[in-house]
């Protein structure tokens, strides 16, 4: 590796991002694995604002189960690296090397954890703003019934619920974008996380993404082929438009046809997260109280 950092042995490079790269680090005292993420910017120091976010994030936020920890800082040679526990995949990869979509009964037990994650960071006045497969991160842990350990990952973007609007327009990846994030000039809320929870369980079953747009645009037109036109009373209610929209005419489709195999709790489940109006979606702790879920103990 081209780079030391203090304290730990590098062992190998797991992940490449936009803004960080991901390495498998041994702790040089107590031997334990772990992984460290480098951030690519220069960091000149801890109290830098383009990196408070996650900084605050691991120092504000009680620790949850379904949330990935930050467990220590190394800033070194002006770059910061945050260390973390060492998971063993993400939710992209377990979707597609397999040949079909996941049971719904596995899942169910992804997205109860994925959801619990999210109703604590919004709880505790945080939203994510780039809930994806590729963040939601995995662990196995064996046993006489193998079990998954589900956390959110990559806090990069977070915000605080607080933060007065607009905010930034263009954020969280484009796949997993709400509408009014597309629609708007950045007033958006902690509802375009349920969104993109709707769109990875979407992608859980069927292998597929919802809205696979190449742009915006054409993201609207995937959208308003599932949910059919907004009617211009509609959106008169989303502030600030960036522009004024034209849409083609097109009718809803029924949820079932785009999820046949899934039972009709999973369907409502998808029904209430891909909601338009960011006002008429359901959020996360009345996802939590969802019939879908309610076998489920909280662990």
């Amino acid at each position: 590796m081209s780079f030391h950092l203090k304290g730990y042995k590098i062992i190998a490079k797991i992940g490449k991002g936009t803004f960080s790269d991901v390495y498998r680090v041994k702790d040089r005292q107590i031997g334990i694995h772990y992984a460290a993420k480098r951030l690519n910017e220069k960091c000149e120091s801890l109290n830098d604002s383009r990196f408070y976010a996650e900084v605050d994030l691991m120092k504000t936020v009680p620790s949850h189960p379904n949330i990935l920890s930050i467990l220590g800082l190394v800033h070194d040679n002006d770059c910061l690296t945050f260390i973390m526990d060492l998971m063993d995949m993400n939710l992209f990869d377990l979707i597609h090397t397999r040949k079909r979509g996941l049971s719904e009964s596995h899942a169910r037990k992804i997205l109860i954890q994925i959801i619990r994650g999210l109703e604590h960071l919004h709880r505790n006045g945080l939203f994510h703003r780039d809930i994806k497969p590729e963040n939601i991160l995995i662990k196995f842990v064996d046993g006489p019934h193998r079990k998954e350990i589900v956390q959110l990952g990559d806090f990069g973007l977070v915000a605080r619920i607080t933060d007065p609007l607009p905010l930034q327009p263009y954020i969280s990846t484009r796949w997993y974008r709400a509408p009014e994030c597309m629609l708007t000039m950045g007033y958006y809320g902690p509802k375009i996380d349920v969104w993109a929870v709707g769109c990875c369980f979407y992608e859980m079953v069927t292998r597929e993404a919802l809205f696979p747009g190449e742009d915006e645009r054409h993201m609207l037109d995937l959208i308003h082929e599932v949910l059919g036109t907004p009617s211009q009373s509609l959106l008169a209610k989303f502030r600030m438009k960036r522009e004024s929209f034209h849409f083609e005419r097109r009718q809803p489709k029924d949820f079932r046809s785009l999820v046949p195999l899934l039972s009709v709790g999973g369907v409502d489940v998808l029904k209430k997260t891909i909601v338009y109006l960011p006002e008429q979606r359901i959020s996360t702790r009345k996802l939590l109280e969802h019939i879908y879920f309610e076998d489920f103990v909280y662990v």
